[in-house]
């Protein structure tokens, strides 16, 4: 793979995309890649080239497939500026992407701690194609065993049929597999709901015969569920299911009404697929980025705590986020005056009742300063400290989106610089005098040097 935008990518961290078993790719908070594994290009069918220079930015990777047409009719320059909008106001997300070919692509997003993001592409059109004849055979023949066991009797996707009674009326051998539940245990029972539950509840498939109401697909599944995007009238969802196997599976559902000839409602079919080695996977990923963006964030607190003046980090609301015991020493602050999530207000009390700002009133002087930081200046500005000394103190706003963040303010006594340009304006002024008094001197009797 090519070099990660924001240099070499550690060896073990590529080999673990490399291996994961679907398309990866991450983006930073620029929208700059920082990896990707071959089964991503594959999948999304991108030609060598885009990665000729290294690493694609996200914007041209948008273009190129708005261009072929990836995201239906528009200008591709407006629909990549969109999805590059879409990307930095990042939300975790599933949805499914079914591209010109036919193949069908489950796509899982999710934003990463210090912004960019993760996402996750599935090649499920096997998984989609086996559900879709499943529904065919069922609409187009009345709910019977025999009927059902010639359709899903030697697929591979764990798959069990309710009739109208909400009885089980097919359990084949993958389901068997999954949930280590015999056929024979549950056959003609309404027992379904036992392999996934600890106590008697509908699974999805008695929900799509009790109608199908989202209320009531909401009330069990919560979050976790959406609308099938081709199947009609059908729902899918994820869960982790503690009972499958020695430590529990993760599995993807789908559940779809089975109709008649005439359209009646005669069952409803579930299938059940193991999606647990990719969610340990991502759970992987996840787990390093986490412990990467750890190390990076504990680097750079080292870097400010010993940085040669004063740094304090307010929020949008003017709450401390990071400071550094520098700024209570060059303030003469108490131990323990500023404290994580504490206001600045506090600090500006003080310092206006020790007369850093002059003479004045205490209220008046802290409410000015700190309504004017709320404003997110980009300044600097001289203290005089009545101790003695000069402290500089420069503010910069944070900006993300174009909205300011925070505040980020940066004191460094200046007191031995002030007294090197004041020593350095009395030479100056010495040299001055010097030379006038020696043109003064050289004047003959008699003439004035103001004469006009």
């Amino acid at each position: 793979m090519p070099a990660a935008a924001d240099g070499v990518l550690p060896e073990k961290f590529q080999t673990i995309i490399d291996c994961f078993p679907g398309g990866v790719s991450i983006f930073n908070a620029k929208l700059e890649m920082v990896a990707c594994n071959q089964a991503f290009i594959d999948l999304l069918d991108f030609p060598a080239d885009l990665f000729t220079d290294g690493l694609p930015s996200f914007h041209a990777l948008v273009l190129f497939n708005a261009k072929r047409g990836e995201y239906g009719p528009g200008d591709p320059a407006v629909q990549a500026i969109e999805a590059c909008e879409r990307a930095r106001n990042m939300r975790p997300h599933v949805f499914e992407r079914t591209r010109p070919g036919g193949k069908v692509l489950e796509i899982r997003g999710a934003p990463l701690p210090d912004g960019g993001f993760v996402t996750v592409y599935t090649d499920i059109s096997e998984r989609k194609r086996a559900e879709a004849e499943a529904i065919r055979a069922g609409i187009e023949r009345d709910v019977s065993r025999t009927g059902l066991a010639q359709v899903l009797g030697g697929s591979s996707v764990a798959t069990f049929v309710l009739d109208r009674d909400h009885r089980v009326a097919y359990w084949n051998h993958a389901c068997e597999n999954l949930t280590g539940v015999s056929a024979a245990s549950v056959l003609g029972t309404r027992d379904q709901w036992r392999p996934f539950y600890d106590s008697e509840r509908p699974v999805m498939a008695d929900l799509i015969l009790s109608g199908g109401a989202e209320e009531a697909v909401d009330r069990h599944y919560r979050t976790k569920w959406q609308h099938s995007k081709l199947i009609e009238g059908a729902y899918e969802a994820e869960d982790f299911f503690p009972n499958f196997g020695e430590e529990g599976r993760w599995v993807f559902f789908t559940a779809a009404p089975l109709r008649d000839e005439a359209g009646q409602l005669v069952g409803a079919i579930e299938t059940l697929q193991d999606i647990t080695q990719r969610r340990r996977a991502e759970a992987a990923l996840k787990d390093r980025a986490e412990q990467e963006n750890l190390r990076t964030t504990s680097y750079f607190l080292e870097v400010l705590t010993n940085l040669p003046f004063g740094v304090l980090v307010l929020d949008t609301e003017l709450n401390t986020i990071f400071w550094n015991d520098k700024v209570e020493t060059l303030f003469n602050l108490p131990r323990g005056s500023i404290s994580k999530g504490g206001t600045v207000k506090t600090s500006l009390r003080i310092l206006a009742e020790n007369g850093f700002y002059g003479p004045g009133e205490v209220d008046e002087q802290t409410n000015s300063r700190f309504d004017y930081l709320a404003k997110f200046p980009a300044d600097s500005v001289e203290l005089i400290n009545p101790s003695g000394g000069t402290l500089l103190v420069r503010t910069a706003p944070v900006m993300i989106n174009g909205k300011p963040a925070g505040l980020v303010l940066l004191q460094e006594d200046i007191s031995a610089r002030k007294q090197d340009e004041q020593r350095a304006r009395e030479r100056d002024m010495e040299k001055s005098l010097s030379v006038l008094r020696h043109a003064v001197g050289n004047i003959s009797p008699g003439i004035s040097m103001f004469d006009a």
